[in-house]
């Protein structure tokens, strides 16, 4: 009996066989589809690999196909494929069901050739299907660049002929200078930052900027933030100037200051771009710093957060958060001038206690905007350091509702000293594309900031952030940026 059964098995088994292999369809018409017909990789760095791609094969006849093979053209080249889950540069005898489908990914590698300019591979994925041979091109190009890892820079000049990624960090020691040429492009690998302890010179051009950014170079993470920690400018670090520079995609864009004894840092920041980081664009503990022809833009808290107090000075800046990756919750500025800190005292006990510091802080032809309704936040403690700020013709969104929500300082905004000659949410406002992709923090045509600033204020910075003219028409514009018609 159970010999019968298991007979009865096996041919039910054969059948259901051969009845599969002749659903199979070996008609040449029958061909697959492909959601691609190329994939693009954007620039990648030589010897690291790209993010993954991936394409879609259908089989869109009313019987199943069997692949033969999928393979690489070129199998010892720069790709690598996932075909349907098997991680192999050739597949075969792979069977789609009628009106399915499966995935392939798709990764590159691109070897070093000693060139700056970017290097274009390529190579084509391969599908043999009831005789008939259909591809998908594979596009890539690659960029070599200078391999900074773990390193240390004392007194050097950087120059601008290829790109440079840090692994780890790059620190410029104490009493050193690290000089930036115009044009350096340096791109930092996941958590890497550059710390500075002595001096940083980044002195670019408007055709020539110097940019601080993640190493992903595919359009997609062109304005992702966190990509990497960010500048950090530690105790003791003076002099410091960057001029037309982007800091972008970092977790604090730049940080200056840290609970260490020692002088504050300073940094002086003109025509520079400061945006696209997932907590604080300037995250500064009691440190100085100012900020001319500067735009501090789309993060996910503070564009700009003081702590423990310290000076700084911004004119004709434009703070413009329109953060899209989420809800923030923050204002785009907060000023404070005491900072809490935990500590452990001998007897293994934890302690709470404040750092105070002085506030002096000046904004002045500026605009402080974004998507909440109020961007302006304060944290003040009696026991603290001085707390002195202003905002002079500057154009500003607050609510003085929830300004009144804070009880250690009472601010107004009708106070003439402290807010004097500015457009409090003045109706009709808005910048003129500040949108993912867009990012652009220009005047609208009727823009009640325009022509709205203090000519005493320009006189010192008489051109914009493009080098336009601020003194030729009726009056300065508030914020970075002139509105030319």
């Amino acid at each position: 009996m159970l010999r019968n059964s298991l007979l009865l098995l096996a041919f039910t088994w054969l059948l259901a066989s051969s009845c599969q292999r002749e659903l199979l369809s070996t008609d040449p018409t029958d061909k697959l589809a492909f959601s691609l017909d190329t994939l693009l990789f954007d620039t990648v760095f030589t010897t690291i690999g790209s993010t993954t791609l991936q394409l879609k094969v259908y089989n869109p006849n009313e019987r199943a196909v069997e692949i033969e093979r999928v393979k690489l053209g070129n199998p010892n080249g720069y790709f690598r494929l996932n075909v349907d889950g098997i991680a192999a540069n050739e597949v075969r005898n792979l069977t789609i069901r009628a009106k399915d489908s499966i995935f392939v990914f798709v990764e590159v590698t691109v070897d070093p050739r000693q060139a700056n300019a970017p290097m274009l591979v390529h190579d084509s994925i391969e599908f043999f299907t009831n005789g008939n041979l259909q591809d998908v091109h594979l596009v890539a190009f690659g960029q070599d660049m200078h391999l900074l890892r773990e390193a240390i820079a004392c007194d050097i000049r950087l120059p601008a002929d290829k790109p440079y990624l840090v692994y780890g960090y790059l620190l410029v020691d104490s009493a050193c200078t690290l000089e930036l040429a115009p044009g350096t492009q340096m791109h930092f690998y996941r958590d890497a930052g550059l710390y500075v302890a002595g001096r940083l010179l980044a002195e670019g051009t408007l055709e020539q900027p110097v940019v601080f950014e993640g190493s992903r170079l595919e359009y997609v993470y062109s304005d992702v933030p966190g990509q990497w920690r960010g500048l950090v400018f530690l105790e003791g670090s003076q002099g410091n100037v960057m001029r037309h520079a982007i800091v972008k995609n970092a977790t604090v864009g730049i940080q200056l200051g840290a609970l260490l004894p020692g002088p504050s840092p300073d940094l002086l920041l003109e025509n520079c771009r400061i945006e696209h980081h997932s907590a604080h664009d300037i995250y500064s503990l009691g440190a100085s710093f100012t900020a001319r022809n500067t735009v501090l833009g789309d993060c996910g808290q503070n564009a700009l957060r003081m702590l423990r107090g310290g000076y700084c000075f911004l004119n004709h800046c434009t703070i413009g958060n329109h953060w899209a990756y989420g809800s923030r919750q923050q204002p785009s500025l907060l000023f404070n001038n005491f900072i809490e800190v935990t500590g452990i005292t001998p007897e293994g006990d934890t302690v709470e206690y404040e750092l105070p510091g002085d506030l002096n802080a000046r904004l002045t032809n500026s605009i402080v905007h974004g998507t909440r309704a109020n961007e302006l936040g304060f944290s003040f403690d009696p026991r603290g350091g001085d707390f002195d700020f202003s905002f002079e013709n500057c154009l500003i969104r607050a609510d003085q509702e929830e300004l009144d929500e804070i009880e250690e300082i009472r601010v107004r905004l009708d106070d003439p000293e402290r807010f004097a000659e500015c457009l409090i949410n003045p109706p009709g406002f808005r910048f003129k594309n500040p949108n993912s992709y867009s990012y652009d923090y220009r005047l609208d045509t009727l823009s009640p900031a325009k022509d709205a600033g203090r000519r005493a204020f320009a006189l010192g910075l008489p051109r914009d952030f493009f080098g336009n003219s601020r003194l030729d028409d009726l009056g300065p514009d508030m914020g970075a940026f002139e509105r030319i018609e």
